[in-house]
């Protein structure tokens, strides 16, 4: 999905320097749909990851009667899902 980054990048330092300055261009096809939906899907993780984090905390802190705890806890978990996923990259 870099290639598509790259030509976006190019049209606009193009577009830039001639009297189309300030015209907007778009790409199309597959490709170009694949990177759309792959921007799309990591904002929406990143945005779901972060209300059930607080979502877990809050019933954390009913359930233990302690903010301290519950911080630990979410902390921990946190901790162990990212070495899990640097595990699996190499």
């Amino acid at each position: 999905m870099s290639i598509i980054n790259d030509i976006n990048k190019q049209v606009e330092l193009t577009l830039d320097g001639s009297d189309l300055q300030g015209l907007q261009a778009a790409l199309t096809g597959t490709t170009a749909t694949n990177a759309d939906l792959q921007n799309i899907s990591q904002d929406d993780f990143v945005r779901t990851a972060v209300i059930m984090l607080v979502g877990i905390i809050i019933v954390l802190i009913v359930i233990t009667c302690s903010v301290f705890s519950s911080l630990f806890i979410i902390a921990s978990l946190v901790l162990v899902y990212l070495l899990f996923l640097e595990s699996v990259k190499s």
